[in-house]
Parts: C-alpha cells; structure tokens; sequence
C-alpha cells in the first residue's frame, strides 16, 4: 500500500498557527518525501480550530492525488492543435505538489438555482448538497475562493456553510473534496474558476451542465441493459448545479468510483510526467521492465487497444469523447504494466448521437435528458459530425505528440532501450492502426489518406448499418 511504501517518510510534521482575524490562515507545512503529514487550521460555523493531516486520506485518494498534483503534464500539446497551458492563479491554489486549501460552500435556495442530478445521485452524496429548511430545499455550492467576486450578487441571499477541504487536480478547477471531520468520505467537484487556465476562464457554461448530467444519466442507465461494452467505463457526474439567470457559474458533482479505489489508474499524462528531471517517468520504466520494443509497447498496449475501444464505441454505439491526457485514465496492472483498459472522465467532453441511438432503441432514455432550452443544442447535436475527427484528434495531437517529443531523450539517458526513432513515429503507427481498424470493422479496404477528417462520412455510414443489429454486435 502508498502509505505502507513511504511509511518512513511520513513523520508527521505539523505546526500549527493561530487563527487570526479571519478565521484562516495559511499553514505552514514541512514535508518529507511525497507525502508528509500536513496540517492546517480550518475555521467553520461547525467545527472551529480543527487540524487535518492530509495523510489521514484513503491510499487510493493519495494515489491519485500524485498522478494529478506530481506527474500533471498541461504544457507539451502540439501548439497547432491545443493552446499551451498558462496558468493566472495563485499559486496557492494551482494543482502544484502538496497543495490543498478550505473552500467556502453556502446553502442557496432552490428558487436561486438550477440544478440537474442523475439516477444514482443518492445516499451520503446527496446528503452532502441537499438539505430541506423551512419547508424549502436548499443546496450546497461551492465557491472557489478566486471566483467569489465573480459571485458577489448571487452569493448575496446565500446561507454560509461549513467550509470542506479542496486538492486541486490537473485540470485546477476539478477539486477532490471532504469535510475535515470527515477525510474517509471523499468526492469530485468540478467548480467554476473565474481564472485564466489554458488562454481562456474556466467558468463553467450551464448548457455544460446538463450535457455532463443528461449524459451521466443515461449512460449509467443503460450500462447494465446490454447496450455498451464491458471495457467501456466512466466516472459518473451526478449532480449539478447554475445559478438563475447566469449563463455562467456551473458547479458539477462527481462521486469517487470503484474503480479507483479497488485498481490503480492513472490519467494519461501521468504515464509520461515527471516529479523531477532525474526521474524516469512510470512509461519509462514500464517499457525497461517489459524488455519489449519501445514502439512495441506502446503500438501494442495503448495505441492499437484506444483505436478498438473508439471504434466500438464511435461505430457501434454513436458516442465519441475528447480523450485527451487528462479526460483518459488507463488501468495499471499488477505486473506494473500497462495493458489498454481505460476509465474516461469529463462527460462534457462526450457527444452522443441521438439519431443513431434512436435507431437502436434508446428514443425514450433521450427523453429524458435534461436541458435549459433546447435538448438537441445543449447536447452539441449540431457538432456530431464533426467530432468525429476531432476526438481522435485529441488523442493525437496531445497524448502521442508528447511522447514522441520525449521517447529521444528517454534512450539517451538510458531510461529505455535505443532503438530507431524517426520523426513522429507513433503519430504514424496511430494511423496505421486506424486504417487496420476500420478496414477490419467495415470491409472497405478504401483508404483514407491518413487525414482524420475522412473518416467522418464512412463511420457516420457504418453507425447506419449498425442500427438496431447493434444488440447482437455487442456480445462480440
């Protein structure tokens, strides 16, 4: 286990400070190894003064904690396709190493807020963001504290609550979250950050909202009914919320999965990010351990199984996602290896196409998506076309781009075995295996040029042969 590992290197070392004026002050922390104990004063209506040590964390909430903080790599995208990352936060609050602050939540009435939630937003989750005063509900909403300006009107009829924890993540607005009283019971919430991050303010559109829940919903609704693979799994967005008359200002909910807790995935660019300059990256040493091909590794276990697992459920199922590094998480298997199965996340991210689920028996489970003022906008059906390309895109020009950038220098400091490396070689293989496929999948040996945007047309033609045989296909 994490905590069993670095034991040694967990002494706790904590200093506290004293509360002043405010009720919170930044803590000093002393750290030893990846971890240490970390200790800071929170200030609430309900619990005044209490101390948290941040290693009281569950191992898997640790685990990932690392990937997201340690080994985030936001900067190396192809700059043709993706803005570089730049980040105008404070660093208090940047997804930097060992960084964790309290965040402000308020109790906001369900006439000030708009919200959307799923079939599975229930239990200990929902007792967190939904209360029942004077006879009218309220919700929980959480306020990143760069963004409480941005507020300032809204927040006015708001209840101050009881302040919980946040750990920014890679994506800085996605904050793993708890109550300090309470660190076992750990969720995802995705806040609107009035900040610039990747050229542009994170803010969080409600036509977003119901898109990330409408798709969360349905997907978890039909999971268990035969009509998406076994090797298709995400994280649930469960809850969310926007405040009346803000086109911006969205808040959504993710709870913890399974799937986390019982096996060890990490997002893409963890496999290639770097604590340090000295230190082999986890793909690195992954491939010296395997004592496989460079190429071979990679082509056999992460390019050849994502290209399958897109067109099962690009083709088959008429859905396809922006799997970048940081949407795509992929399963470390106990022999420390890697093998191509993967957990997706950011269902905003998700385009699901309603005329070729219709065909295959899902008009109803349609019906009952969520939206504000048109189903079929808020759940980008105008860009379905187009996203077929650009989701491969996105793995492209972002995952394989960054490794080809830095496979060179992992040979020359002898991290992984030389071997002939030309320019942008997986690039080339990605599309190799993309070709494979589809020939394999279609019959139609045509090929298409290796530029992504002619697949839009045959794959939108193969989902039309799919339709309501897609049953049968699934149980391959």
């Amino acid at each position: 286990m994490l905590k069993a590992k670095f034991g040694k290197l967990w002494h706790i070392h904590c200093t506290l400070f004293v509360v002043m004026r405010q009720g919170i002050r930044r803590v000093k922390r002393s750290f030893m190894g990846i971890f240490a104990a970390i200790c800071v004063v929170v200030s609430t209506p309900a619990h005044a003064k209490i101390p948290f040590p941040l290693n009281l964390l569950p191992d898997y909430a640790l685990r990932i904690i690392y990937y997201e903080q340690t080994l985030k790599v936001l900067d190396g995208s192809d700059p043709n396709y993706l803005a570089r990352d730049s980040n105008r936060q404070n660093p208090r609050y940047k997804p930097s190493p060992n960084n964790f602050f309290p965040i402000k939540t308020y109790w906001i009435s369900e006439d000030d807020l708009r919200t959307f939630s799923s079939g599975s937003f229930e239990g200990d989750l929902r007792n967190h963001f939904v209360r029942t005063r004077n006879g009218r509900r309220e919700y929980r909403f959480f306020v990143h504290p760069e963004s409480k300006g941005y507020y300032k009107e809204f927040l006015k009829r708001a209840v101050p609550a009881e302040d919980y924890i946040a750990v920014p993540l890679a994506s800085a607005r996605t904050l793993l979250t708890f109550r300090p009283d309470n660190p076992k019971d750990i969720f995802f919430v995705k806040v609107s950050l009035d900040r610039e991050v990747g050229e542009s303010v994170r803010l969080i559109r409600d036509r977003h909202v119901t898109n990330a829940i409408g798709t969360s919903d349905l997907l978890e609704r039909v999971r268990g009914e035969g009509h998406f693979p076994d090797h298709f799994k995400f994280m649930a967005e469960t809850f969310g919320a926007v405040p009346h008359d803000m086109e911006k200002g969205g808040m959504i909910v993710r709870p913890f999965p399974e799937e986390l807790k019982n096996s060890n995935y990490a997002p893409l660019f963890a496999l290639y990010g770097q604590k340090d300059a000295s230190t082999p990256p986890l793909l690195a040493e992954m491939i010296a351990r395997s004592k496989e091909n460079p190429i071979d590794y990679i082509r056999n276990r992460l390019i050849r199984p994502f290209v399958s697992h897109w067109f099962d459920l690009a083709t088959r199922f008429g859905l396809t996602m922006e799997p970048h590094g940081q949407n795509v998480l992929v399963r470390i298997e106990n022999d420390g290896l890697i093998n191509g199965n993967f957990l997706h996340r950011d269902l905003n991210g998700f385009n699901l196409d309603f005329d070729h689920l219709k065909k295959i028996g899902l008009s109803e489970e349609i019906k009952r998506m969520p939206y504000i003022s048109n189903r079929e906008s808020e759940h980008f059906q105008y860009k379905i076309q187009s996203q077929i390309p650009s989701s491969l895109e996105y793995f492209e020009k972002t995952v394989l781009f960054d490794l080809d950038e830095r496979i060179s220098s992992w040979m020359r400091k002898g991290w992984i075995p030389k071997t002939p490396w030309g320019i942008n070689p997986l690039k080339g293989l990605f599309h190799l295996e993309i070709e494979a496929e589809f020939i394999h999948r279609t019959g139609d040996t045509a090929r298409y040029k290796d530029q992504l945007k002619y697949l839009e047309k045959p794959i939108n033609t193969f989902r039309d042969k799919c339709g309501p045989s897609v049953k049968r296909l699934i149980k391959k």
